[in-house]
């Protein structure tokens, strides 16, 4: 670990927000060069990784202060220009990054690729290790997923300490030998190395092929539990919460002037017949409306490439009467996307919904 990147851990650079500070993009890069303490010059490279690095000049001589980085160093003057560059970095930091929930950027891409996939968003269940996320089959609350930063010589016997973000993902027994032949694929690290193996999230397997071993980890983890898991599993209708931001849009009225029917944006595998739960945020922050989907893997002619669905509203829910701190005791830590609901919650919710018959009513929906 370098002295700038223990400032920029599970941070991630904002162009806009780098060019607004005033770094300069020169051949993919972003360069920015700024006097700091007195008599002292910072020179500051993002990569188009994302990775930072820099040097510390002497203005007068433009020569590189060598004593800041050199460990035995320890005098008051080294220290005081290593307090003021820190200030310096942490200050970019806050200014031009974006917290990210991992270490790696390969692991964020693959957490936005499950919840456009199948819903599903990590949960962060450890007190003491904050970054290990959890992804979760959410009707049975089962791992399928787990990313967190080890010391890559726990991997490989001999390999520096240096952290390195790895995915444990469950596998069928009688495929562990050929995956462990390939290159950044390693017998489980504290998990039953006979169903699990550990994956490095440090590029040298492409996204997509670590995205199939999760999906397949997934399927794995569903059987049995009753519900679509995506790939594989049963086929009947399953149960999402969804969320919607009242300040940019009053869903309300758009069931009511569509006759209670809605074209919605599509960011998981929905079927025809499933249930959509809709996730009011702030200021109301509760769950207000139950409706079942109607057509699903519509294109949508405003954003090519991209699907919508058509919801039906059913029922419409009391403000405040599920909350999401009640969300959160049934197992939903967040509503970022489109996910799953545990069956407890999606149950109750029903039942909620059932009072009135859990049909449509004028315009569409009924009160409860």
């Amino acid at each position: 670990m370098t002295l700038e990147s223990g400032h920029f851990l599970r941070r991630r650079p904002d162009p806009a927000r780098l060019e607004a500070y005033g770094f300069q993009k020169r051949d993919g890069v972003y360069r920015l060069t700024k006097e700091f303490m007195d008599g002292f010059r910072a020179e500051l490279i993002v990569s188009r990784e994302g990775e930072v690095s820099g040097r510390v000049l002497d203005s007068e001589t433009g020569e590189e202060y060598l004593p800041l980085r050199a460990v035995e160093a320890c005098g008051a003057f080294v220290g005081e220009v290593r307090a003021a560059y820190g200030a310096f970095l942490d200050e970019i930091a806050a200014a031009c990054f974006v917290t990210a929930p991992f270490l790696s950027p390969q692991a964020d891409r693959l957490q936005v690729a499950l919840a456009e996939r199948f819903g599903d968003v990590p949960d962060f269940p450890f007190e003491k290790c904050p970054g290990y996320g959890v992804f979760r089959f959410p009707e049975s609350g089962k791992w399928y997923g787990l990313i967190m930063a080890i010391p890559r010589a726990r991997l490989e016997k001999g390999a520096p300490e240096e952290p390195v973000e790895i995915v444990n993902l469950k596998i069928a027994p009688e495929d562990r030998e050929k995956l462990l032949e390939k290159d950044g694929i390693y017998p489980c690290y504290h998990m039953n190395r006979a169903h699990w193996v550990s994956v490095a999230l440090d590029g040298r397997l492409p996204d997509e092929e670590i995205l199939a071993l999760l999906a397949a980890s997934r399927a794995l983890v569903a059987k049995g539990a009753g519900s679509r898991a995506g790939e594989s599993g049963s086929t009947g209708p399953a149960s999402w919460i969804v969320p919607a931001n009242p300040l940019q849009y009053d869903v309300e009225t758009g069931f009511w002037a569509n006759g209670g029917r809605l074209d919605w944006t599509q960011t998981a595998r929905v079927r025809p017949g499933d249930e959509v739960f809709i996730y009011l945020g702030a200021p109301i922050s509760s769950v207000q409306f139950g409706c079942v989907v109607l057509a699903a893997d519509l294109p949508d002619p405003e954003r090519p490439g991209k699907k919508r669905m058509t919801i039906e509203c059913r029922a419409v829910f009391p403000i405040g009467r599920f909350t999401m701190s009640w969300l959160r005791r049934g197992g939903v830590k967040s509503v970022r996307s489109a996910r799953h609901l545990p069956v407890p919650l999606a149950e109750k919710l029903r039942a909620a919904a059932a009072k009135s018959g859990w049909q449509k009513a004028p315009g569409g929906r009924k009160r409860q």
